[in-house]
């Protein structure tokens, strides 16, 4: 883990990753965005749509499982 902080350290350091933080801070402090954020939160808090979100991102979690499987890793067909 350490070595993953300290490249995003490094790049945070770096004129990419200012300029980068950069349009993440201003994009934080934009209103619309904000209210999509707000939007988004309460649309999590209602538990039907908190399911469909959950159920959302398992699936990418096994998509991103396939994509990364070694060939040996796949299952037979």
């Amino acid at each position: 883990m350490a070595g993953i902080f300290s490249k995003v350290s490094a790049f945070a350091r770096s004129p990419q990753g200012k300029k980068l933080l950069q349009q993440a801070q201003d994009a934080a402090k934009d209103p619309k965005n904000r209210a999509k954020v707000q939007e988004l939160g309460e649309k999590l808090k209602d538990p039907k749509n908190r399911a469909k979100a959950q159920e959302f991102g398992n699936k990418l979690k096994d998509a991103a499982k396939q994509a990364t499987a070694k060939p040996t890793d796949k299952p037979p067909n």
